[in-house]
């Protein structure tokens, strides 16, 4: 068994023995640094300079924006800001304290 593995990794070891390393076409690295090149240079146009400013601007109209909200904004009522008794409450669903399974009591 052992002597079967061997042979079979030795086979698959002679294989790579043929094989010959790929080669690049024909002026492949002139054109790739050309592209890097091109690259680079389309990186520093004047909408990446101008990002920075954008983002500050936006910024500074969100922050406006949120002041102008907070201070001309109508106030609520007092009322309106506290919280419902329980009182409201089982009126506006109609909870009373009378049950209908309770005979006795009488509804108005």
């Amino acid at each position: 068994m052992n002597s079967k593995q061997n042979h079979n990794i030795n086979r698959i070891l002679q294989s790579l023995d043929d094989m010959q390393p790929a080669q690049a076409p024909d002026f492949f690295y002139t054109r790739l640094i050309a592209r890097l090149e091109k690259e680079q240079v389309r990186e520093s146009s004047w909408l990446s300079t101008l990002k920075p400013a954008f983002v500050a601007a936006g910024l500074f109209l969100l922050f406006g924006l949120n002041m102008y909200m907070l201070t001309h904004l109508k106030k609520d009522d007092e009322s309106s800001l506290q919280a419902p008794s329980a009182e409201s409450f089982s009126s506006a669903y109609s909870l009373t304290g009378h049950s209908v399974y309770n005979e006795n009591d009488q509804q108005p």
